[in-house]
């Protein structure tokens, strides 16, 4: 909802104290606006109203996450994409008193979370001022969060209102940049507005605002709205990927090649202008990987099938920069970084219909045994994980089409020629309790749960790598280099997903934005060390397994001819790749769809048709010949780079090449 004050001319209180103000607004009785400025606890953090959050997707999460921290249980977002002229986030959460909202504007960087204060303003659990009135693990910690938005705008309202309120307590904001920012001097005893605790502190004004009450219609209701508007020009053009669309208007006539749209995109505005969009194709303005008529949970499953799909339709390493615009992805992200549940379970109630190897890592992370999980139990009762990290529930958030969902999906994954075929799931829990170290200089106690998940493809790249949770949050993406593992292991690093789910400390280890940590604080280094032993671990059990499938399957498959040309190509990867490496199976197929790891192309534009005598084998020996010589060049990753269709046209090259020296 939007809130619109009276007509009144806005008193001006920004000389008074806060407990001055909150007096008059508790007696207001009026939509009269009172006009005061923001101030910041401390000079660095007004550094917010310069970004310190790096994309319009972090202000966003921050808002999510404070409603989470409102113990709120479905969380809304709208846009006008591809517009986006306008943002509103709505939640149903407890909602803020006026002392709370003006705590709030008063003291950002100064978060009463945490404190007993926060406890006193019912921002926190009256036995706990870690968790939430509801009892949820908090989130958001230094009070910078509803702040985000600056990333986005420079204007919005704060709508909010608590269970029983009659009134709905209404900020509309206007914030300054930092260059712009000025100290406020505190009022000493007997000036005007002496009420302050500050006397002699210098503050800084972070901007102005409005705020006024307005009279519910329903009394019973709660909850909080955000409404960003007059949205800054590098938001909207971020949000409408226009960098993309500009590069592939001018593409031709820069390059001489036209380059293409991301397949899925949410459209584009005509150039020069902010009503009008552009036509894509034919008869559509976007391209959307789920029908209009999903709902919201099935959209949100069909985006996430696209990612899969994507390999069987000859990308062999789908990315989510080539697949998506900026819209789509920042969905994908968001999902991935707020508590949520899984597209469809969480890792560690995978159980023995789901196709997987399960090992328990023990000793912290240095070996691992192999352990059978039976089709009615599941990984938690067999590596006796219990329930301290499952899956979220009583949480939704929605953008638009979509109900976000954790988009990592380990159940039915596609089919593989790899020697391998099945996925690994590794999963154990660690503690640490720095004994003999002062608390005060190690954090306190470390504790966390977690899984290194190998298969054969990893799908999107963006989930190949590590990913640290904290009270089921984070705001990181997944680390490739596994917290800069030390031994050249980028093969099979490829091939692994790891999620670290915190249940005890690292809190103090996360920088102001959440998106990094300290890597010299003691709970990363810690949490490094057993990653990397678990990783070392992983990626031994796997090259075992590894090497006895794929003696087995030579045996059984590999004729004489064809043994002499894997040694050569097993030679060459052992000598580019590494001891340990295999090349990728070749499938030949002239259908639509393929294995989803290996080397893929098409039968008919590679090979020609066979007829006449001994046709069979004569076809048979031409995929070996094309086949070995795509293995050698994989080695080197020559294909991997090139579009299906280009890796089709070399390989039919070389094909027609072989036939002339026969």
């Amino acid at each position: 909802m939007v809130a619109n004050h009276d007509d009144t001319e806005p008193r001006d209180v920004s000389w008074m104290s806060e407990d001055e103000v909150l007096g008059l607004l508790d007696g207001a009785s009026t939509t009269s606006p009172l006009a005061t400025v923001l101030k910041t606890d401390e000079r660095v953090l007004a550094r917010v109203t310069d970004g310190i959050y790096r994309h319009p997707a972090s202000a966003l999460r921050e808002l999510i996450a404070n409603a989470y921290d409102a113990d709120a249980t479905r969380v809304t977002i709208r846009t006008d994409r591809p517009r986006f002229e306008r943002i509103t986030v709505d939640d149903d959460g407890i909602g803020m008193s006026q002392e709370t909202l003006l705590h709030l504007l008063y003291h950002i960087g100064g978060s009463a979370k945490r404190t007993q204060l926060g406890t006193r303003l019912g921002m926190t659990s009256p036995g706990n001022s870690q968790l939430s009135p509801g009892g949820r693990p908090l989130i958001g910690k230094i009070g910078i969060g509803i702040f985000s938005v600056a990333q986005l705008t420079q204007s919005f309202q704060i709508v909010t209102k608590q269970r029983g309120d009659s009134h709905w307590n209404v900020a509309s904001v206007l914030l300054k940049q930092y260059s712009d920012s000025s100290p406020i001097e505190a009022k000493h005893d007997g000036q005007e507005g002496g009420g302050s605790d500050n006397a002699g502190s210098t503050e800084y004004e972070a901007g102005k605002v409005l705020v006024w009450r307005q009279e519910a219609a329903d009394a019973e209701v709660q909850g909080t709205s955000i409404i960003l508007t007059s949205m800054r020009p590098q938001t909207r053009e971020t949000l409408r990927s226009q960098d993309v669309w500009e590069a592939v208007e001018h593409s031709e006539a820069d390059t001489g090649r036209k380059l293409q749209p991301p397949k899925y995109h949410i459209g584009a505005m005509q150039p020069g202008s902010d009503s009008f969009l552009q036509r894509i194709g034919k008869d559509s303005t976007s391209s959307l990987p789920w029908a209009r008529a999903e709902s919201q949970s099935g959209a949100f499953d069909s985006l996430v099938r696209s990612v899969w799909n994507a390999i069987y339709e000859g990308e062999p390493n789908p990315r989510l920069d080539r697949l998506f615009d900026y819209y789509l992805k920042m969905a994908w992200n968001l999902a991935l970084a707020v508590p949520l549940p899984y597209v469809k379970k969480h890792p560690f109630d995978l159980d023995g219909t789901d196709n997987t190897l399960f090992y328990r890592l023990l000793d912290g992370g240095r070996r691992a045994d192999r352990i059978d999980v039976s089709e009615g139990s599941s990984l938690r009762e067999a590596a006796n994980l219990g329930n301290e990290v499952a899956s979220v529930a009583g949480f939704k958030v929605f953008l638009d089409d979509l109900e976000l969902k954790r988009p990592l999906d380990m159940t039915d994954l596609p089919p593989t020629q790899n020697a391998l075929r099945q996925p690994i799931m590794f999963a154990g829990s660690y503690r640490e309790e720095f004994p003999g170290i002062d608390p005060e200089l190690s954090g306190g106690p470390l504790a966390f749960q977690s899984y290194l998940l190998w298969a054969p493809k990893v799908a999107p790249v963006e989930s190949q790598g590590v990913l640290i949770r904290v009270n089921e949050a984070s705001g990181t993406s997944f680390d490739p280099d596994f917290l800069l593992y030390p031994v050249t292991e980028r093969q099979r690093m490829a091939q692994i997903t790891c999620e670290v789910f915190i249940t005890e400390g690292f809190d103090g280890a996360l920088n102001i934005d959440r998106e990094s940590f300290n890597f010299a604080h003691p709970h990363v280094v810690a949490l490094t060390h057993w990653v990397h032993r678990s990783l070392r671990t992983v990626i031994a059990e796997q090259k075992r397994l590894g090497k006895a499938a794929r003696t087995q399957k030579r045996a059984k498959d590999m004729g004489e001819q064809g043994e002499e040309a894997q040694d050569i190509i097993d030679e060459l990867w052992r000598r580019v790749r590494g001891e340990d490496a295999g090349a990728p199976p070749v499938t030949f197929s002239t259908t639509e769809r393929a294995a989803a790891e290996g080397i893929r192309l098409n039968s008919e534009k590679v090979l020609g048709e066979f007829s006449g005598a001994n046709w069979v084998e004569r076809r048979a020996l031409a995929q070996l010949k094309v086949g070995s010589i795509a293995r050698l060049l994989d080695a080197y990753e020559l294909l991997d780079t090139l579009e299906q269709s280009d890796r089709d046209e070399l390989m039919a090259a070389i094909s027609r090449l072989l036939r002339v020296f026969e």
